[in-house]
């Protein structure tokens, strides 16, 4: 027997994990990179891009990592202190 996510049951043995797939991952990971991309060719001005939310995943759980440095200084100054 085989469960998809698609079925009740794969929905409910996976909760939100079920919602996406390895083709919607692929796709959000893409359109964050493009994002991030465009943001440094526009010389990084304005508010850095969000990850696209993706389910299963606590709230601004990837924005949290990637505010972490605002520069490659604060990164460089982290970096020597440990």
């Amino acid at each position: 027997m085989t469960v998809t996510r698609e079925s009740a049951t794969g929905r409910a043995i996976l909760g939100a994990d079920a919602e996406w797939g390895t083709q919607e991952h692929l796709t959000a990971l893409a359109i964050d990179a493009l994002a991030s991309a465009n943001w440094q060719r526009g010389g990084g001005k304005g508010r850095r891009p969000k990850p696209m939310k993706r389910p299963g995943m606590a709230p601004d759980a990837e924005q949290i990592q990637m505010d972490r440095f605002d520069s490659a200084a604060a990164f460089d100054e982290w970096w020597a202190s440990n």
